[in-house]
């Protein structure tokens, strides 16, 4: 219904605007003779003149229409209610409730939070008594000579049998690189084991029982390409050094005095080495091992000690 009567007021506001204006061109009609009388104006002033005059009634049809429009727009915001703004939510509103507690776990299941389980605290602890799991592994014993780095008598073992004292023994003998060099250039070298044997007297001097020397000489020859070994005028060929000096390094059944120079139940001490013989070589040679360390090859004293019973002497 606002609307309508808005309308209304508008279409009537016009209606009158349009009477005055023809009420003005009737007034300009009905002047005085006097001005009648006056003389006509030119076309241009009055084309000029209507022109400001449709203006100035155009400006008025605007500014009834601005109005009417002004208020449609207040009629229309006093008709209709402005939409209710959303409830904010108050600051003395409650506090929300707290989020619900996990479910307890039970006492079966292990809590995530928790520690996860030793594995050594698992496994069964061994007892001292008990034999433990590893394996043993059997010790390996090295040869005779890898553990020592120079020279060393090793073992003597003295036997007595067939009316002699026979004399077994082993010997770790390295030999350096200048040795071979010349060993394999055809120089003979001359290896010399020393043994002693006496009777002890605490009353006086040691009796000399028995000191011998046994050599062997080692030779390459270099048109067979043999290698030789022997003690005296028997030699034996030898597929290489090493080979050749196992007869040195190992010695098996040296005779060293007869048994009936020994008496039963005395108490006999020895000791033993093995050298390389250098007042064997030739001169030139000499010379050079005596001013060299290279040909410098012998081992330490070997002691060692046995006895005699009656029964193992011969009748």
């Amino acid at each position: 219904m606002g609307l309508r009567r808005l309308l209304l007021l508008v279409l009537l506001g016009v209606s009158t605007a349009v009477p005055v204006q023809a009420e003005s061109a009737s007034a300009a009609a009905a002047q005085p003779a006097s001005e009648a009388t006056a003389p006509p104006a030119s076309a241009p002033e009055q084309a000029v003149r209507g022109t400001a005059q449709a203006a100035s009634g155009i400006e008025e049809a605007t500014s009834s229409i601005e109005q009417a429009t002004s208020g449609i727009e207040q009629a229309a915001s006093g008709t209709e209610p402005p939409p209710p703004e959303p409830e904010q939510p108050s600051l003395e509103s409650k506090p929300p409730s707290p989020e619900p507690e996990p479910p307890a776990l039970e006492p079966d299941q292990p809590s995530l939070d928790s520690e996860p389980p030793s594995i050594e605290s698992e496994l069964p602890s061994l007892e001292p008594g008990l034999p433990s799991l590893e394996p043993e592994l059997p010790v390996l014993e090295q040869p005779p000579g890898l553990e020592f780095e120079g020279p060393q008598v090793l073992r003597i073992d003295p036997l007595l049998r067939d009316g002699w004292l026979y004399v077994d023994a082993d010997v770790h003998l390295p030999v350096s690189n200048d040795l071979r060099f010349f060993a394999e250039r055809g120089v003979a070298l001359y290896f010399t084991a020393d043994l002693e044997i006496v009777r002890p007297r605490s009353w006086w001097f040691d009796s000399e029982v028995v000191k011998v020397q046994q050599t062997w000489r080692v030779v390459y020859n270099a048109l067979t390409r043999q290698w030789r070994v022997g003690a005296g005028d028997l030699s034996l060929p030898e597929a290489s050094l090493d080979d050749a000096l196992s007869l040195v390094r190992n010695i098996r059944g040296w005779e060293v005095v007869p048994a009936d120079e020994l008496d039963a139940g005395e108490h006999y001490v020895g000791r033993m080495r093995v050298r390389l013989d250098t007042s064997l070589l030739a001169r030139p040679f000499r010379v050079d091992a005596f001013n060299s360390s290279a040909w410098s090859l012998s081992t330490p004293w070997k002691d060692f000690s046995f006895s005699i019973s009656s029964e193992e002497l011969p009748r």
